[in-house]
């Protein structure tokens, strides 16, 4: 399957961040796709922007479908037996996707889509959902079935319906009616549990009404047994008195008729004896269905469906074999679940990557611990004044819309009724403006090489988002390089949206400097966050002091954001940024006293992208 490039807002960091978000599991990127119960780990691919579409449903369906384990399982439960395990494994995961369903929309399509990518790999004859041909042993077509049914019925995944149907014909050959019957009852309840306490409690049910059927079977064996024992020795004694009765015949035949035709006499003795055996043989076939509608009736209503070919006993299958396999089930014998599969399925994918193409790994959030430090307000307030006051005049401006006349329309101008008999334009038209709401994301790079800029840049971020602390505009600011455990590089964000940058001027204020200058990642990680704000403007600003480590794959990155409607914007500290940021969307201040302009010159950048796309 080819590489397909997303938008922002429909790829994986984005849809990520949302599922992180939401559910409060942290994400994480790693070696390997992984859950501890604390968190769920997904490999680092080259490029989370350029996923197949395989690849992209299989990483968000193994996501949704592990929050919901995370969410509403109890890890500390654990199967006894592989025969428990197999069925409140399928049960587990039934009850907790139908749960992520209901609370996230988007999932019903991820995990149904990924169902009809496994189906179609099962046709195939890859890893996958395989359609039962009767030839499986008795555990598969257990689990099999119940997964079929349920994920069909229950969570209304139309790919698996044909192989739904499939499955119940091959259980209806291979296991008991009456079975099969219980079974359906049973676990059809899985949506009525509230935990997986209770789910282990229907799987104990479930295993219980196995053991009572296999009981049912015995029982009815031995009946068989019986009947056959019987009517064995009601033939053998017909036998001889049929033998003894023919003797007599013979004897009568010897001496001949006492009167009439001797032919004739011979055909009515003929016709006598086979007369005599008819009604024994009739006798015999009476007693006979007797005795098999007296086990008809013990049985009820699983002899019925027996009767249907739901099921069977006698000259079927063994039935009480079939459920000793059950009981007896070996870990062998247990299937894939659905969270095994997915891992499997996205470390293979990701250990086959290669090197071609564009190199922009998604970078992990760390948490960042910094101490807060005086700020010296007085110094800023000029700064942030001057930003906010010739920000916002230049964005009311734009907001208010522009009026203009026409000569069609539908509202005219009453004070140039008079232009009418020359041709004049007397209607009012009027262009709307653009709502004074947008989202900032702030990323200031802490590289090694702005050791003896951080301040500025500081001073810079912090001014900024005071400036912008203001009804309708929000703010968020990220660093960047920032290492977690084993120098893992990835970001930190040390103001998020909702919080007040007045209480954090100080954290910012704090940056000190480390490593390399992973801009490309940094940018991907701010894009895929501020594409999911509903504000109108989304701008990612920049503050550095240099090229970035990889400069194609940054303009690449910032070429896919612009795409999408984010503007990407480099404020650069003493430096000119516009061989990276080009020179509309670049501007350079080397005082405090120089951003205001610089932040009409970027937002005005950002409002005509806005316009341009809308």
């Amino acid at each position: 399957m080819a590489m397909r490039a997303q938008s922002l807002d429909r790829a994986l960091p984005a849809i990520a961040g949302f599922i992180a978000d939401r559910t409060g599991i942290p994400i994480i990127r790693g070696d390997r796709a992984m859950t501890d119960n604390q968190a769920i780990y997904l490999p680092k691919r080259r490029s989370e922007i350029d996923l197949t579409e395989r690849d992209l449903v299989e990483s968000v369906a193994y996501l949704y479908h592990e929050a919901g384990h995370m969410l509403h399982s109890n890890f500390s439960l654990g199967a006894t037996n592989p025969l428990q395990r197999a069925i409140t494994g399928t049960l587990e995961d039934i009850r907790i996707e139908h749960l992520v369903i209901g609370k996230f929309p988007a999932a019903r399509r991820y995990l149904s889509r990924l169902v009809g990518i496994v189906v179609e790999d099962g046709v195939d004859g890859q890893r996958g959902f395989p359609a039962l041909d009767g030839s499986e042993s008795e555990a598969s077509i257990l689990q099999r079935y119940m997964m079929y049914r349920l994920r069909h019925e229950v969570l209304r995944q139309e790919p698996i319906a044909e192989l739904s149907a499939g499955a119940i014909k091959v259980a209806q050959q291979r296991l008991p009616a009456g079975m099969l019957t219980r079974l359906d009852a049973l676990m059809f309840q899985v949506t009525d549990c509230a935990n997986e306490d209770e789910v282990f409690e229907l799987a104990a049910a479930i295993i219980q009404m196995i053991k009572e059927e296999k009981e049912k079977e015995q029982e009815q064996k031995r009946q068989q047994q019986q009947q056959q024992q019987q009517q064995s020795g009601q033939q053998g004694g017909q036998q001889q008195q049929s033998s003894g009765q023919q003797d007599g015949q013979g004897d009568d035949q010897q001496q001949g008729p006492s009167s009439g035709d001797p032919a004739e006499g011979d055909e009515e003795g003929g016709q006598g004896g086979q007369q005599g055996q008819a009604d024994q043989d009739s006798e015999s076939g009476g007693q006979g269905s007797g005795q098999s509608g007296s086990s008809k009736g013990e049985e009820g209503e699983a002899s019925s469906q027996s009767a249907r070919g739901a099921g069977g006993t006698g000259s079927g299958p063994d039935m009480e074999q079939a459920l000793e396999q059950l009981l007896n089930m070996s870990d062998q014998d247990v299937e894939e679940d659905m969270g095994e599969m997915l891992q499997n399925a996205i470390n293979t994918a990701a250990n086959a990557e290669g090197y071609d193409g564009v190199h922009v790994p998604m970078p992990n959030v760390h948490k960042a611990r910094l101490g807060a430090v005086p700020v010296d307000m007085v110094q800023l307030r000029a700064s942030v004044n001057a930003t906010r006051t010739r920000t916002l005049q230049w964005m009311s401006s734009v907001a208010e819309g522009e009026v203009s006349h026409s000569r069609s329309g539908m509202q005219i101008d009453s004070s140039r009724i008079w232009q009418g008999r020359f041709g004049g334009s007397i209607f009012v038209r009027e262009d709307e403006g653009i709502d004074i709401n947008a989202a900032v994301s702030i990323v200031i790079d802490r590289s090694g090489s702005m050791s003896h800029t951080i301040g500025h840049a500081a001073q810079a971020a912090v001014a900024t988002m005071l400036a912008f602390d203001v009804p309708g505009l929000k703010t968020q600011v990220s660093v960047f390089p920032w290492y977690g455990g084993n120098r893992d590089e990835g970001v930190a964000v040390i103001k998020r949206w909702d919080e007040s940058p007045k209480q954090l001027a100080g954290r910012v204020a704090s940056l000190s400097t480390d490593g390399g200058t992973p801009m490309a990642e940094a940018i991907l990680f701010a894009a895929s966050d501020v594409v999911r704000r509903e504000e109108t403007l989304k701008i990612v600003m920049v503050v550095t002091d240099g090229d970035p480590n990889d400069r194609e794959a940054t303009k690449y990155i910032i070429d896919r954001a612009r795409a999408d409607g984010i503007t990407v914007v480099g404020l650069g500290i003493g430096v000119d940024t516009s061989p990276v940021f080009d020179s509309r969307y670049a501007a350079t201040i080397t005082d405090i006293g120089e951003l205001s302009a610089s932040m009409v010159k970027l937002v005005k950048a950002a409002f005509e992208d806005n316009r341009r796309v809308h």
